[in-house]
């Protein structure tokens, strides 16, 4: 790729996808990068001066952002807005990562896949701030919203319940919370496509498919060969502790805009196959 590009929140889960994808990216973690810092993000862009940013970082533990509100819009909404002032005086485009969390998807509404142009509600402080930061780009940057993220690399859904599946013990997901599971390393080749194609504006990168929190659960542990009655099922409202943080019931993702230019992602199904296939070979 001869464009010049530049990672944030490159020690992540996606950020590690893409920097693998992009060797030659300039790859910044948040020891190196602090985005809801205005003059660290202007020195960054104006010393390497990228042709594209792809801006991964952000607060993504919903419940903290309920009780520390300023720190998660400084993170997920003032650093779009940092990012996009620099980027203007330096050149090149913002590509930054969404959430599902933007759309409201409370009990009872229609349960229809959300497309790119459906009006947002957030619910939860982490909804809002990530709405925050898309308002601050610009007609000519991207937003990749994706969801129920998990991959080989970092901490997530997906090697928690084969931890716990290990050790054969009960688990509780709740059944009433339905989404879009998504898998880092199709999200970055997604992202790399979009870049490339300077595709600009909202763009929903999820894999095909939904699933409930319960029904994602048992198909972890039945693809690894586990006992898939070690998984419960529960309702929200039975947490204890109750979570502070309301979530979607309901934030399924239409890729309209993918499947307009026939470039959809695989079924999650087939890529959490993938996936823990990939952890047995490791063994």
């Amino acid at each position: 790729m001869a464009a010049s590009i530049l990672i944030t929140g490159s020690g992540g889960q996606l950020g590690r996808e893409l920097t693998r994808l992009l060797p030659g990216a300039i790859a910044l973690d948040h020891g190196r990068l602090d985005v809801s810092d205005r003059r660290s993000v202007h020195e960054a862009i104006a010393s390497h001066r990228p042709d594209i940013v792809i801006h991964t970082a952000a607060m993504t533990a919903v419940d903290a952002c309920e009780t520390d509100v300023d720190a998660a819009f400084e993170v997920n909404g003032l650093a779009c807005r940092w990012l996009v002032e620099a980027c203007e005086r330096n050149g090149g485009r913002v590509v930054a990562v969404s959430t599902d969390y933007v759309f409201s998807g409370e009990p009872g509404a229609e349960p229809r896949p959300w497309t790119e142009w459906d009006p947002t509600r957030p619910r939860s402080v982490y909804g809002r701030s990530k709405l925050a930061g898309e308002l601050e780009l610009r007609p000519t940057d991207s937003i990749v919203r994706t969801a129920w993220l998990a991959g080989p690399l970092g901490d997530n859904t997906v090697k928690t319940v084969l931890r716990l599946a290990a050790s054969e013990t009960a688990m509780s997901f709740v059944n009433d919370q339905i989404g879009s599971p998504t898998f880092a390393p199709d999200l970055a080749e997604v992202i790399v496509w979009l870049v490339e194609h300077e595709i600009p504006g909202v763009v929903h990168a999820v894999n095909r498919g939904s699933a409930s929190w319960f029904d994602y659960a048992q198909n972890i542990v039945k693809a690894a060969g586990y006992d898939p009655g070690l998984v419960s099922p529960i309702g929200t409202d039975e947490l204890l502790p109750p979570r502070p943080a309301p979530r979607p019931a309901y934030s399924v993702l239409d890729d309209m805009v993918l499947r307009s230019v026939d470039h959809r992602m695989p079924h999650h199904l087939e890529s959490l196959d993938r996936l823990i296939g990939s952890f047995a070979a490791s063994l």
